[in-house]
């Protein structure tokens, strides 16, 4: 039920005129984040600082690191931490098990003191979203959603180190799709909890595959070169020319990858 809750939280419509009325705020600045906050600061000082660890991991991992002021200055995310849970969904109207939410447009993020399931999976899943819409375009039609929602599970601390055993365990279930279905395939389309569980274990897995067996470089070109349209097909052949050309060679070593687990 974790995955499925953050699943839930990502989905949620953001308003931002919901927020106009709220008080002045209090700020704690980093180098590429900007929290605003009301009353005690020991609970923003922890989101500022696991904040800028999280982004420091992502930006390396998308190879982001090579841009020094990249996020810095004006481009700083700002994160809002209400006083009180019920501040924070009172104000955008949200149901009460909602413990964090992005606006991706105006690079935000909204939350509530004392949320310890904020900071250590919704946070760093979100923000990994921020920077990899900056990297590929927020609305960019060639990105698939089991990419860019692979990726923000990944990064999530928690999840990456059961990625494996997940993957083994729907594997071994006969609940992992096909590639060609799985690759244009829409999730939020679909109501059965135990179908969206296993779409989003097997997107973080294919990161997990990907990243592990063929490393950073690979992955961040062919996720480039989706970018750019070149096609998934293209992508793989250009960045896996010897591994995987196609997506029924990307199935075989993925296969091969699982049965090993």
């Amino acid at each position: 039920m974790r995955i499925v809750t953050l699943i839930l939280t990502l989905v949620l419509t953001f308003c931002a005129s919901s927020f106009a009325e709220t008080p002045v705020w209090e700020e704690l600045k980093g180098d590429h984040f900007i929290v605003y906050y009301n009353g005690d600061n020991t609970f923003p000082k922890d989101v500022l600082y696991r904040s800028e660890k999280y982004y420091k991991r992502i930006a390396d991992d998308l190879g982001y690191s090579r841009y020094s002021n990249f996020w810095q200055w004006e481009n700083r995310v700002k994160i809002y931490i209400y006083e009180k849970q019920s501040d924070f969904t009172n104000m955008g109207n949200y149901p009460a098990w909602s413990e964090g939410i992005a606006d991706y447009y105006n690079k935000s993020i909204y939350t509530y003191k004392g949320s310890d399931n904020f900071v250590n999976d919704v946070l760093p899943h979100e923000i990994t979203h921020l920077v990899f819409r900056d990297f590929v375009g927020l609305d960019n039609p060639n990105i698939p959603m089991w990419l860019d929602e692979g990726m923000a599970q990944w990064e999530e601390p928690y999840k990456r180190s059961v990625i494996r055993l997940a993957v083994k365990e729907i594997y071994s279930a006969g609940k992992v799709m096909r590639l060609n279905d799985f690759m244009s395939f829409n999730i939020n389309r679909v109501e059965d909890n135990d179908v969206v569980r296993s779409y989003y274990i097997q997107a973080m897995g294919l990161v997990e595959f990907m990243m592990s067996e063929y490393g950073t470089d690979r992955f961040v070109g062919f996720c480039r070169d989706l970018r750019d349209g070149k096609g998934l097909e293209r992508a793989l052949q250009s960045n896996y020319p010897t591994q995987m050309r196609s997506v029924g060679e990307m199935e075989d070593k993925w296969i091969e990858w699982m049965k090993g687990l």
